[in-house]
């Protein structure tokens, strides 16, 4: 856990990623709809196994990056033994694309910010 924070830290201080989310909390699927909403940049991911999308792990991330950036990431990571696996891409769109399932921002951000006051309503 230790070298995978010290590791994003990292990034995070030398300006290499764009955006970070830790997985913890709803899975890689929930961390790049959290992610994909405030700026309304979808993303398309190249994984659709609901284990890779919904599983909860500590000390895993999602990061964002200028294209660039990824194949000097993916370096680092390998030498300071940190495992890192390209899960997809930012995309213009304004959908989320899991792997052949598409979800619109628009869908995600009313199931997002509008079930509570639902659930108030009665």
């Amino acid at each position: 856990e230790k070298r995978n924070g010290d590791f994003v830290r990292n990034l995070i201080n030398n300006g290499q990623v764009t955006a970070v989310h830790d997985i913890s909390d709803g899975g890689l699927a929930s961390a790049v709809i959290e992610m994909a909403l405030p700026g309304e940049l979808g993303a398309e991911l190249m994984v659709n196994d609901h284990r890779e999308l919904f599983g909860e792990d500590q000390a895993r991330y999602v990061l964002t990056c200028p294209p660039k950036e990824v194949a000097k990431i993916i370096t680092q990571a390998h030498v300071k033994g940190v495992d890192i696996v390209r899960v997809g891409n930012v995309s213009g769109l304004k959908e989320v694309n899991f792997g052949g399932t598409v979800v619109s921002l628009a869908e995600l951000s009313a199931a997002h910010e509008g079930w509570f006051p639902e659930f108030m309503a009665g």
